[in-house]
């Protein structure tokens, strides 16, 4: 994760990489915004639980190691961000774990190759 004082937008300036540099601006811009509201949400974030689950669904769907990783950082602020966050997830275990237990598959696999 980077850190927002070591981010520097001048190293990402290439022709080349310059849409994959503003994607990744608008993406640390975007995770920075959310635990920032995770920080501060206290009560106001239990009652919106039911819709963070369709994204973060969306997000571990798209089985991409680094969004699973940075969704899994995600849930681990917004379960320890409120009281009773994690109950409130238990109904949606369903929609979230079969795509955690695939990633664990891969990397059991990639573990025991070593």
């Amino acid at each position: 994760m980077v850190i927002r004082s070591e981010f520097r937008v001048g190293q990402y300036r290439d022709d080349d990489h310059r849409e994959d540099a503003a994607h990744f601006i608008i993406f640390m811009v975007l995770l920075i915004g959310i635990h920032d509201m995770l920080e501060h949400g206290g009560a106001k974030i239990l009652p919106v639980i039911p819709q963070l689950i369709i994204p973060i669904k969306n997000a571990l769907n798209t089985r991409d190691r680094s969004i699973i990783c940075v969704t899994l950082k995600v849930l681990q602020h917004l379960v320890t961000s409120a009281e009773m966050v994690g109950e409130a997830l238990v109904p949606y275990y369903r929609q979230i774990l079969p795509i955690l237990n695939l990633f664990k598959v891969i990397y059991v696999h990639l573990w025991r190759q070593r």
